[in-house]
């Protein structure tokens, strides 16, 4: 067994998930341990239970034995003839091939933030990650605006704690408007009836400071879960993408062969991170 820990944001969270399906896929028997969840509250905790089951949650007794070194971990390990430290940690943000066979029981840590882990079983991760049968009445209405309209772009801005933590800023920095107002224009020349549906965590700030004709906010006082957003922007023709796993995952999960995404150019403030991110964009997006 392998057991691939779980951390951050949903967007996070559907990397992990997808690498950990991956290897499910080539063959090995493989759990996911959200114990973390318990004092990460951040970004509303553990966000995957909405979406199909293929994969276990690791029992507490399970995460121990394959991440821990206690007394008892270490002597049941050495019965087994087994090593005593079976953690296998991400080197940095690029894709790592041999993380995509690692030896049994091992617990694994990364966040996996490249297509490159997932992109053989994209027809599964479609099918695992579909919400359509789980859809809220304001998601269902979205879903079927976006569905009538001509062209179709989604557009993400995110804010929240990238402005108002000092140590998230520095890492991840904003979006500036004028990356949204080249995107517009990049769509707007190609397409005079398009339509944008836009998605923040500050809807308020975006109608302020945003000036796109045609646009349709996507904000409700309805309880909803975030990926159904994710869901939303997947629905649309072609994506505007912040530097953000959220709305990576909605362009990704787009499944028109036509599809164009755009996408920062700077995806970190911090000059080592973007540095060491260099297969986190797919090379099929636009950047600007």
């Amino acid at each position: 067994m392998v057991i691939v820990r779980l951390i951050g944001g949903l967007g996070n969270q559907l990397f992990q998930y997808a690498y950990a399906l991956s290897l499910l896929e080539q063959g090995y028997d493989v759990k996911l341990d959200a114990s973390a969840f318990e004092s990460y509250t951040l970004h509303g905790g553990f966000g995957l239970g909405e979406y199909a089951e293929r994969l276990e949650v690791a029992t507490t007794e399970e995460v121990d034995m394959v991440s821990r070194v206690g007394r008892i971990s270490t002597l049941l390990r050495k019965l087994q003839g087994k090593k005593s430290r079976r953690v296998i940690k991400e080197s940095n943000f690029s894709y790592d091939e041999k993380m995509l066979t690692p030896e049994d029981s091992h617990y694994l840590v990364g966040y996996f933030q490249s297509e490159l882990y997932f992109n053989k079983i994209r027809g599964e991760l479609l099918s695992a990650l579909d919400l359509k049968h789980k859809l809220s009445p304001y998601t269902e209405a979205s879903y079927l605006a976006i569905a009538d309209a001509s062209v179709s772009v989604s557009m993400h801005i995110r804010r929240g704690d990238y402005v108002s933590d000092k140590a998230a800023h520095n890492t991840h920095g904003v979006c500036s408007l004028d990356y949204y107002y080249a995107a517009v224009t990049f769509f707007e020349e190609r397409y005079p009836d398009v339509d944008f549906y836009i998605f923040s965590d500050d809807i308020e700030w975006v109608k302020e400071n945003l000036n796109v004709q045609r646009a349709h906010y996507i904000s409700s006082e309805e309880k909803r879960f975030a990926g159904e957003d994710i869901y939303l922007m997947s629905q649309c023709d072609h994506n505007i993408v912040a530097n953000s796993s959220f709305s990576w995952w909605g362009a990704w999960l787009n499944a028109n062969e036509d599809k164009i995404v755009v996408a920062p150019r700077q995806w970190y403030a911090d000059s080592n991170m973007q540095r060491l991110s260099k297969t986190l964009v797919p090379d099929t997006w636009i950047r600007l």
